[in-house]
């Protein structure tokens, strides 16, 4: 009985811990099962989490992988298909070379460095670091790059880096000189003296360089990372000794050399991050003899400012952005008597001269970034220094505001002024001195006796950009409202030389007058002064300390000048004196005389005739243009053209085909001109030739002169011999072109 019962018994528990181990085993909600398995899993997560550390602190000990950095600028190479057109070594090793893209015809600028290997570029990581801690800036170091050489080599040395294979000493000393002490990136290209301008607009486009030759150009260099770009920003900000931040974003400064460097930090004022302008100073610079190589100016024009200089006339050079009149200004300034007491006034110091009697300024900025002006010294507050100093001659860099009454009031009380302007030309600058900001009294203007107008052109037939003097304008005075200027000199665009007309004077007959000298005297000594400047440029004395010598031995009268024949202008001799009221009215004064005069009726073609009988085009016939009925062909003249013109007289080809147009309606009525107004249009028409270097079409005469009556003067000037016409084929279409014959220029000038 016992037996059967515990039998009983067994078998219930058994069954009850089968049930439970399946319950445990299908995941039912049993509270003590959950407890356990979230215990386990936290025991098991903690010795995870142990064996990670215990990795990580036994990771220490290995050599860490490195992660490639993302490059901060990005240095392009030519494609195998450009054409290299020039090549030459900067600083070795760095080279620079322009190549022409075969398809666009379009030049680029690269910088070609040599690739450093993966242990170059550790070891002038490790060097760069060195040197920041170990070497010690000496008081007084005449070649930069050389102490910097020397003590690269003297620390790879030390280290024993120098043994390494892959290492060239060369290549890291490059490197350690460009990144520490120069310009980084842009090295080579400072380094290039035949670069201009050097321009950054920002992340991820390209730098651009204003070549000499060349002119505007992308480079292969670009900087692609925002935070380098602000700290090679900054870099170039302290090299120039000023200070930049997000409150103060726009900075000018200079850098070593010379050059200048125009700023804008973040994108506080540049919308696509810092950008910079670098504008680079010649590391010789140019003087007197330079630029009469260059042509910028003949013999006449410098000894006429030369004597003009020695006479303390006031002189304002005149010209754009970039025309070089900075440069103008520092040649000129050459010219001034060794004795004379300089004082120059800069915002940025640029002017070097050799004079030993030259006291110089240049401007303060302000403290803080609060808008009061503390500890400031402005140019406005320069000039008036500078009239306590007792100079002979005032020079300021440049004006553009308030300080421009100043030194207009010192002129006035007899100092000599030469500075200068902002200004497309002569009108301009006038306009601009007497309107705000700088409100000079009309009444001063006259005493700025002498203006030159100075341009960047392209010489007639070619791509060259040159800098030229274009006009000197002598102030004479005021008739009415308007100034009147007489032009003593003047560039010819067509033969790239100089007219002269310095027999007329005015302001020669001035110093004769004071002086005491007859004027026949005064031009002999101008003549003498020309064959001089002559004489320095073939013997090619270039250099401040050779041209302060020749020009102390000319005053000395040690030199004996021996006038032979000048280039641009025969002997002058002077004519019978004049005053100035009739130098203005015979040389300045339009033609007061109004004499009515009728032009004869034109005659007009019905539409869809021939407006010209034939045209020959020679050696090449070209199809006919269709002109769809009801609309109007445009000619070379405009769409409404309003006289008649002259078709070319002869040009001798076989080929001849019509040229079918629609002609505009004739005009109801006779025109009439006035004489003085035929004067007026005349002289437009001759001016726009002569910009245009002799040829224009009809189509711009038109579009630029805008007179209903302007081809009833065309026939007139052709008639005279001024103007010839000629024709042109541009994709088979008849192209008619007015032509300045010499004739024309002659008077042009006169």
């Amino acid at each position: 009985m016992k037996l059967l019962i515990g039998k009983k018994k067994d078998k219930k528990e058994d069954k009850g811990i089968t049930k439970k181990a399946k319950e445990r085993k299908e995941g039912l909600s049993l509270k003590k099962p959950e407890k356990t398995i979230k215990k386990r899993k936290q025991i098991k997560k903690g010795r995870e989490e142990g064996k990670e550390k215990k990795k990580g602190f036994l990771n220490i000990f290995k050599k860490k992988e490195k992660r490639e950095k993302p490059k901060p600028l990005t240095v392009s190479y030519p494609p195998s298909n450009w054409v290299e057109i020039e090549r030459h070594v900067v600083d070795p090793p760095a080279e620079v070379a322009i190549y022409l893209d075969p398809e666009t015809q379009e030049k680029k600028y690269f910088v070609l460095e040599p690739k450093m290997t993966p242990q170059e570029e550790e070891v002038c990581e490790l060097l760069a670091d060195i040197l920041k801690k170990e070497i010690k800036p000496p008081e007084e170091v005449e070649d930069k790059k050389k102490y910097i050489y020397s003590e690269t080599e003297r620390l790879m040395k030390k280290y024993k880096l120098h043994k390494r294979k892959t290492v060239r000493k060369e290549i890291v000393q490059y490197y350690i000189f460009r990144d520490l002490v120069s310009f980084g990136p842009l090295h080579a290209i400072m380094k290039d003296d035949q670069i201009e301008d050097i321009s950054c607009n920002g992340v991820g486009i390209p730098i651009f360089v204003w070549h000499r030759r060349h002119e505007s150009m992308e480079t292969n260099i670009t900087f692609t990372d925002e935070k380098y770009l602000d700290d090679y920003t900054m870099k170039l900000v302290h090299m120039a000794g000023k200070h930049v931040s997000t409150a103060r974003p726009v900075v000018d400064g200079m850098l070593e050399g010379k050059h200048r460097v125009a700023v804008g930090y973040k994108k506080e004022v540049t919308m696509k991050g810092s950008a910079f302008t670098i504008r680079k100073f010649r590391e010789v610079p140019f003087t007197i003899t330079d630029l009469l190589e260059l042509g910028t100016l003949d013999e006449w024009i410098a000894a006429y400012v030369w004597l003009a200089l020695d006479n303390r006339m006031p002189l304002f050079v005149v010209g754009a952005t970039a025309a070089g009149k900075t440069t103008l200004l520092n040649c000129l300034a050459t010219l001034i008597k060794p004795s004379f007491k300089i004082v120059t006034v800069e915002e940025t110091p640029e002017i070097n001269l050799f004079h030993k009697n030259w006291l110089q300024f240049a401007v303060r900025e302000k403290y803080g970034v609060s808008e009061e002006s503390v500890g400031e010294v402005s140019l406005f507050d320069l000039v008036k220094a500078t009239l306590r100093h007792r100079p002979d001659f005032l020079i300021v860099g440049e004006v553009r505001g308030e300080e421009a009454s100043v030194m207009v009031q010192a002129i006035a009380t007899g100092h000599s002024g030469l500075t200068t302007f902002h200004a497309e030309d002569v009108d301009s600058a006038v306009k601009r001195l007497t309107q705000r900001p700088l409100n000079i009294a009309p009444a001063y203007i006259p005493l700025l006796k002498v203006f030159l107008m100075l341009r960047r052109v392209t010489l007639p037939g070619t791509d060259k950009t040159v800098r030229r003097i274009v006009e000197v304008h002598e102030v004479l005075g005021y008739e009415g409202d308007k100034l009147q200027t007489f032009i003593v000199s003047k560039w010819d665009p067509v033969t790239d030389t100089f007219k002269h007309s310095f027999e007329k004077s005015y302001n020669l007959r001035k110093i004769s007058e004071e002086t005491g000298v007859p004027f026949a005297a005064v031009l002999k000594e101008l003549e003498n002064r020309a064959s001089f400047l002559l004489m320095l440029k073939k013997k090619g004395v270039k250099t401040f300390a050779g041209l302060e010598e020749e020009l102390t031995k000319y005053y000395a009268g040690k030199i004996k000048i021996e006038v032979e024949e000048i280039k641009g202008i025969e002997t002058i001799e002077p004519q019978p004196p004049e005053t100035k009221e009739k130098l203005v009215k015979d040389l300045v004064t339009p033609i007061k005389k109004e004499v009515s005069r009728k032009i004869p009726e034109i005659v007009f073609s019905k539409p869809k005739e021939t407006f010209f009988d034939e045209i020959t085009i020679p050696k090449i016939q070209y199809p006919l243009r269709e002109v769809e009925e009801g609309t109007k062909e445009k000619i070379s003249g405009g769409p409404e053209q309003r006289g008649r013109v002259t078709p070319p007289s002869s040009i001798e080809t076989e080929p001849k085909v019509k040229l079918e147009m629609e002609t505009v309606q004739k005009p109801e009525g006779k025109l009439e001109i006035k004489e003085s107004e035929e004067h007026l249009i005349r002289k437009k028409i001759l001016d726009i030739l002569v910009l245009n270097r002799g040829k224009v079409t009809v189509e711009e005469l038109v579009k630029r002169c805008g007179e209903k009556n302007i081809f009833y003067v065309l026939d007139k000037m052709k008639d005279e011999g001024l103007v010839s016409t000629d024709v042109a084929i541009v994709s088979g279409t008849p192209i008619f072109y007015y032509i300045l014959t010499l004739k024309g220029r002659k008077a042009a000038f006169e």
